[in-house]
């Protein structure tokens, strides 16, 4: 702005009074227009007389935008070059083809800004470059918006675990459809321009998957110690992978991220472990040094004392490297322990079940059943070894659905369907409900972030003390704290004291695998509880 001020000044001082200015400015417009109308009469007269030898219809004329419209203020509107459009530098207003001739551009000068009559053509040149760098600095902006709004919905189809064709199929068309009802065509260009291809989605992924990675790279190596959690799976195709998440402290916080996840083609052993983790350590120039403890399950490849992952690891990691077995690793080691007759009412729960579920003609007639009850849950869930929450969760859905599930077994007559008249055998179903419930409580208050030793295995210890107090409430008679159990004794009118030894026993092996798993000489705590409270 300042420099369009210094040029149009300059002008007014170079052209001595504003009469001679004006009287010049004056000639060179009229000098236009007497030129373009002589040129425009002449084209009209050969016209005329072309028109008279040719009855044909002939095609629409276009006119041409000429650079000595500059001097009006008129430059042709972008994106307008079949039909040139005369777009004005002083409004920004877009006039008709039809108007692209001297006169009308000279009457919408006069009119509209008759106050730029003394300006020069240097004025309007320089009005020009301004718009020219609006306009591809709004370009650039908007690029970066539709990138970035790319980038948006991509991290979306991740998060929601869609598949990369969403992104062109369903977002895009529902984004295009609402934004013209609510916005109108001009806004619905914009969202037309974001890409979305299945391609696309998938670059976008990688790139924010690697600059993810490259982070957290860079604050492993800007920390000065760090502890990691390794353990082998398989994913829906059965490949076998290791998954690593580090834990670290910055600054004034102490971070947990997940930091890669390796194929382990072949066999899983303890050498494919450690090969995969440390061929990723020196491609990311991690330093095992930094490495000052490691969780892991208690696998022979993870734990073996003389080739086990945790063995190789301790060789290179810090010299105060502490190895630890996972807390809920053994909380589910724990739960798997019962008595010959539990595990027998267990082993007949899941049976029936498979029965039902694996077979697609009894289980959409086991399904019709429940909505001809009017049931709160239409079928059973199946049981999952590997799934530590499953047990507790079909064994509620079972004991919710017993009464369906007992006249679709009379009516099929299954072998089985006698044991779902027992009431000693259904009461021990119950229990089972309930410890397996109390079980599930226990592991998942022991999942989530930012978990620590001290809150865990305090956790473990008020269960082990809940398992001595719940026996000794059985021994006076008292259920309450096993209430599925408790409601089927009292609705049914049973002598649960015939039970109360089962379920002694079976708490006590709880007690006693408690303890083997999680015994006070290995407790980590000792000697760090001043960490709780240091001013102590």
């Amino acid at each position: 702005m300042i420099r369009m001020k210094e040029i149009v000044n300059s002008d007014c001082m170079s052209g001595g009074d504003n009469g001679s200015q004006e009287s010049r400015s004056t000639r060179n417009i009229a000098a236009i227009v007497e030129e373009n109308q002589g040129s425009s009469h002449a084209s009209i007269r050969r016209k005329s007389a072309s028109a008279e030898n040719r009855p044909t219809k002939r095609a629409k004329f276009i006119r041409k935008y000429s650079s000595d419209y500059l001097a009006f203020g008129f430059v042709v509107e972008p994106d307008s070059e079949t039909a040139p459009r005369p777009l004005c530098l002083v409004c920004e207003k877009s006039l008709s083809n039809d108007a692209m001739k001297p006169s009308k551009l000279l009457r919408h000068f006069r009119s509209q800004h008759s106050n730029l009559a003394l300006k020069s053509i240097e004025y309007f040149e320089q009005l020009y470059k301004d718009m020219q760098e609006k306009t591809e600095a709004e370009s650039d902006s908007m690029k970066e918006k539709i990138l970035r709004a790319s980038y948006e919905i991509a991290l979306s189809i991740a998060k929601n675990k869609k598949p990369f064709t969403i992104g062109e199929k369903l977002i895009k068309p529902c984004l295009i459809t609402a934004s013209e009802i609510l916005l109108g065509a001009a806004q619905t260009q914009k969202i037309k321009r974001i890409p979305l291809s299945a391609r696309t989605i998938q670059r976008r992924m990688v790139r924010m998957s690697a600059d993810v990675e490259s982070q957290l790279v860079q604050m492993i190596e800007n920390t000065s110690h760090f502890s990691m959690q390794v353990d082998e799976s398989t994913d829906v195709s059965n490949r076998a992978i290791l998954l690593c998440f580090v834990r670290f402290a910055e600054r004034t916080s102490i971070r947990e991220e997940f930091l890669c996840a390796l194929d382990l083609p072949g066999r899983t052993t303890s050498s494919a472990c450690f090969t995969a983790l440390n061929d990723y350590f020196s491609k990311h120039k991690i330093d095992w040094r930094k490495c000052v403890g490691i969780c892991t399950d208690g696998a022979a490849n993870m734990v073996g004392r003389l080739t086990g992952l945790v063995t190789k690891v301790k060789q290179l990691a810090h010299p105060d490297f502490i190895s630890s077995h996972c807390l809920i690793h053994r909380e589910q080691l724990v739960a798997k322990g019962m008595s010959a007759e539990l595990r027998g009412v267990l082993t007949i729960v899941v049976k029936i079940i498979n029965n039902i579920r694996h077979k697609a003609l009894n289980s959409r007639l086991f399904e019709s059943l429940c909505e001809e009850m009017d049931s709160e849950f239409k079928n059973l869930l199946l049981h999952a070894e590997v799934r530590w929450l499953s047990r507790g969760r079909m064994l509620m859905r079972f004991f919710a659905l017993r009464e369906e599930v007992s006249i679709f077994l009379r009516h099929h007559k299954h072998p089985d369907a006698e044991k779902l008249s027992d009431k000693d055998w259904v009461a021990e179903l119950a229990y089972l409900v309930d410890i397996f419930s109390l079980l599930n409580e226990l592991n998942l208050s022991l999942q989530g972030d930012n978990q620590d030793v001290f809150t865990m295995r305090g956790k473990m210890d008020a269960f082990q003390n809940k398992l001595s107090l719940w026996c000794t409430r059985l021994v006076d008679d008292d259920v309450s704290m096993f209430p599925t159990f408790h409601a089927f004794v009292v609705e049914n009118d049973i002598d649960a004291r015939t039970i109360f030894p089962l379920l002694q026993e079976h708490l006590q092996s709880l007690t006693e695998a408690f303890a083997s798993y999680f015994p006070p000489d290995e407790d980590p705590r000792v000697g760090r509880m001043w960490v709780l409270d240091p001013f102590r």
